[in-house]
């Protein structure tokens, strides 16, 4: 089991925003999208990937564990994403649709079985624009 750590490598950007529901928003382009769903295909039990969120003052750490279910929880300051094996594979294979998608714009929903920190996670590729859709959550 490794806990290293890696700094954001899909090149998403992170952050809460304030739809109807609060909203953990994963915004990115094919590229981003096809590499985080390998990252999810192949990474090891305990690995570490850290996204640094815009927008509200929180990150995100997501590890794969050696659980049944995933959950999402407040640790400090830092939102804790833990992905099970089974749903890392259907996160996987809902990002590579969404890379793989020809539409301009789409989403994915990747909510974790348990929820804790009653945010629901949301990657979207073409609907945000990431310089103004973080704003609306700091003037809250």
């Amino acid at each position: 089991m490794s806990n290293e750590s890696q700094k954001n490598p899909s090149g998403l950007v992170v952050g809460i925003a304030d739809f109807v529901d609060q909203t953990l928003l994963m915004l990115g382009d094919t590229p981003s999208f096809a590499r985080l769903a390998n990252l999810m295909q192949t990474t090891e039990i305990g690995r570490q990937i850290d996204f640094n969120a815009v927008g509200r003052c929180v990150n995100v750490r997501m590890t794969l564990v050696f659980d049944a279910a995933g959950d999402l929880r407040y640790a400090g300051n830092r939102l804790e994403w833990r992905i099970s094996p089974r749903e890392a594979k259907q996160f996987a294979r809902q990002l590579q649709v969404l890379a793989d998608s020809t539409n301009i714009a789409g989403h994915q929903y990747l909510d974790p079985a348990s929820n804790q920190a009653q945010l629901q996670i949301v990657a979207s590729k073409g609907e945000y624009n990431p310089l103004k859709i973080f704003e609306k959550s700091n003037d809250a």
